[in-house]
């Protein structure tokens, strides 16, 4: 505004358009309706990027003749401008390091190209599309496919992929999708994993495939394990590693697989009923995130009461720092390897349960370690404190009451609000903020959604009696995760209305309420609500186009739900 405001004194017209063409810009992005206004905003950046240049250079033309107290306030400014700058960069830099170097959208589809069987029909949203046709059409791969780009239509967008995957099979042809629904596809052949999409096939699979090593083990009367393929060597930790198994059996099965340390904790878990192939061998995944590390994990894969070790899999330490609300740097003393913490944060989104997480780095990586309900008396050994003085009793701070968080995968962290934060009811004509805060701690790849319900419970509660759901992008469809990079902090608020009883919510389903607009962030109490009943919020986060959750790296709430808890209030109906 100083550049733009100088620039409108000394040449209006350039001024005009430098400042109109920031403001057409970004009408028109606010008004489009894509989520992705970051994206469209980059053009209006640049009259921004060329006014903050004016700002220095006409304040320092403008003290120069001034005496010497106005010229050390220029000088001052133009040096706060470029620390911020160079401060932004060097906080960016890693993120831009790290994305340079992977190639996720190549990897993706050209494991579905190398892999995809002669002639099949590929199915694409428009997230892996353009890929996908790139390989084929610039590098001239895989000619004797068909990739086609599926668009929503009227109706279930579910219904589209299941209604274009059987006209697929129906013409004899074998069917990849990127696009998961497990509940929709459960009317049609039970799919295998390829890579992170789906493969529907037209004859049975009778081999292995040439990567898996085999195995033989027996579960129950009918099960055999016949072989397993890791997709990586080893996984870094909170990122995700899967685990395909080969097996045979005439019946749905559960199977579950744990990551287990040298103390047989369970790190990660998967759970999946799977459906067999009526012919042949069936490919199962399993995606699993380590929360801790680093170390040799083992692999152990089981059925009901039955189960066997069958792998190990390295967990390495993190390339990217966590994400931490409190960054510190304290070196420890004593000759602990160059370990520094670089970062705490307290967690109580449980009742009665405190949680610290203590964030550490050395010349290998990243990790964090967790104390429940800790005793700070002791809790770190002496560190190198600021003017490299040293200190035998620094500990966090404590922690605030409404101080939330919890780690998920991908190196997100949800860090509040909660229903208990406010401290009141929910009361008939009124609304409520839910600013519903994340913090990343690396570059994030997939496009996630935020989901948030408000659940009405019954007298035992824990039944639900009525809830209402909002799906969408973060920051109300303007910030998606695809553009998320380390230190990004996030708001994506909700809002809780009461609406008076003369003028009740208009529900058109169990969890769905008609909303004031198409994507409002609006959360509705039911007109079932009744005086003294329990409502709470709840939150869950899945991929955009696969519907698979982000995993929670909390055991103490994945032990009791598959949700985050956003606490409770109480309905006064007055």
């Amino acid at each position: 505004m100083l550049g733009l405001g100088w620039l409108l004194r000394r040449n209006w017209r350039v001024g005009l358009l430098l400042g109109g063409s920031f403001a057409l810009h970004t009408l028109v992005t606010a008004t489009y309706r894509a989520p992705q206004t970051v994206e469209y905003m980059l053009p209006a950046y640049v009259p921004l990027a060329i006014c903050v240049g004016l700002a220095s250079g006409y304040l320092n033309a403008f003290v120069q003749q001034r005496p010497i107290f106005l010229r050390a306030v220029g000088f001052t400014v133009t040096a706060v401008l470029l620390t911020a700058a160079i401060a932004q960069g060097w906080q960016h830099w890693p993120s831009y390091r790290w994305l340079h170097q992977v190639e996720d959208a190549r990897d993706y589809a050209q494991t579905i190209l190398d892999s995809a069987p002669a002639n099949s029909l590929i199915l694409a949203n428009w997230h892996w599309a353009t890929p996908l046709w790139y390989l084929q059409t610039v590098e001239e791969q895989r000619p004797d496919v068909t990739i086609e780009y599926v668009p929503p239509s009227e109706g279930s967008y579910s219904q589209t992929w299941v209604n274009e995957i059987a006209a697929g099979l129906a013409k004899g042809r074998s069917v990849v999708t990127t696009f998961v629904d497990e509940a929709a596809y459960s009317a049609l052949p039970p799919a295998e994993p390829l890579g992170e999409a789906l493969l529907f096939l037209q004859t049975p699979r009778t081999e292995l495939p040439a990567n898996f090593t085999p195995l033989s083990l027996t579960f129950g009367d009918d099960v055999k394990i016949l072989g397993y393929a890791l997709d990586q060597p080893a996984v870094e930790i909170g990122l995700e590693a899967r685990l395909t198994v080969a097996w045979q059996g005439a019946n749905p099965t559960p199977f579950f697989v744990h990551l287990l340390d040298e103390t047989d904790n369970i790190v990660a878990q998967a759970d999946v009923l799977a459906r067999p192939q009526s012919e042949g061998m069936t490919l199962t995944q399993f995606r699993l995130t380590p929360r801790q590390g680093p170390g040799q994990f083992i692999l152990r894969l089981g059925s009901g009461a039955e189960f066997a070790e069958i792998s190990s899999l390295p967990v390495t330490l993190a390339a990217l720092p966590p994400a931490t609300q409190n960054p510190v740097h304290r070196p420890l003393q004593n000759g602990s390897e160059g370990q520094t913490l670089i970062g705490y944060d307290w967690d109580n989104t449980l009742p009665n349960q405190s949680r610290l997480y203590l964030h550490w780095q050395n010349d290998n990586g990243y990790w964090s370690t967790v104390f429940d309900n800790p005793n700070s008396d002791g809790l770190l050994n002496p560190t190198i404190g600021p003017w490299a003085l040293p200190s035998q009793s620094w500990a966090p701070p404590e922690a605030r009451a409404a101080a939330h968080y919890v780690p998920l995968g991908e190196g997100l962290v949800w860090v509040g609000d909660a229903l208990t934060d406010w401290q009141a009811p929910l009361v008939p004509g009124h609304s409520y903020s839910l600013p519903m805060r994340f913090i990343n701690g690396r570059p994030l790849l997939r496009d996630i959604v935020i989901s948030t319900r408000l659940v009405g419970y019954e007298a035992d509660n824990f039944t639900w009696a009525w809830c209402d759901l909002v799906d969408g992008i973060p920051a109300m469809g303007g910030i998606p995760t695809l553009k998320w990079i380390h230190g990004s902090a996030v708001q994506s608020p909700r809002t809780i209305v009461f609406p008076p009883r003369t003028e009740p919510a208009a529900f058109i389903g169990f969890c769905q309420s008609e909303k004031p607009a198409p994507g409002a962030p609006t959360l509705y109490v039911d007109n079932a609500a009744s005086n003294g009943q329990t409502a709470g919020g709840i939150l869950v986060l899945y991929d955009a186009f696969t519907n698979r959750p982000l995993p929670i790296l909390d055991e103490r709430i994945t032990a009791v739900t598959s949700w985050i808890p956003l606490g409770t209030a109480i309905i006064e109906d007055k």
